[in-house]
């Protein structure tokens, strides 16, 4: 993944370096290195940020074609900034698979072997965030082009 993919991801999410970063998990200074380019991101991590983009995507896509109480791009990067992408990645797989593509799983599995374990935050902590109204939204907005989508 170039720099330039890195930026213009962050800047679709409307979301700062730090704001990144604390998605990422990982320090502003690492951040800032991949994207100027002075340092490469890990696979792991450019599979969970193309992950992340591509949930970005699909709620715009979502968002153009129905009318919801807000912007579901905002919803996504406060939900991210809360959970953490691989906590939410891991909520998506087990509620709402089919909202990305298989190639994207197939990546995101190469990279985190055990997407199906939630690694430094424990059961309460998710499951009080899985309960929280914002992330309930998100996942019910990418539930939506779901049933749209089947034929």
């Amino acid at each position: 993944m170039e720099a330039w993919e890195i930026r213009h991801i962050r800047q679709k999410l409307g979301a700062t370096q730090e704001d990144l970063a604390r998605i990422m998990k990982t320090s502003l200074a690492t951040f800032n290195r991949w994207e100027s380019g002075s340092a490469p991101i890990s696979p792991k991590k450019a599979a969970i940020l193309e992950a992340v983009n591509s949930l970005a995507e699909r709620l715009e896509r979502i968002q153009s074609r129905k009318s919801y109480g807000g912007n579901a791009t905002e919803q996504l990067r406060t939900v991210l900034i809360r959970m953490g992408a691989e906590n939410f990645l891991f909520l998506v797989a087990k509620e709402k698979r089919d909202s990305l593509p298989r190639s994207c799983w197939r990546r995101l599995s190469a990279a985190i072997p055990a997407i199906g374990l939630v690694v430094g935050v424990p059961v309460g902590t998710l499951g009080a965030m899985c309960g929280s109204r914002l992330v309930r939204d998100v996942l019910e907005i990418l539930g939506e082009s779901n049933r749209g989508n089947k034929k």
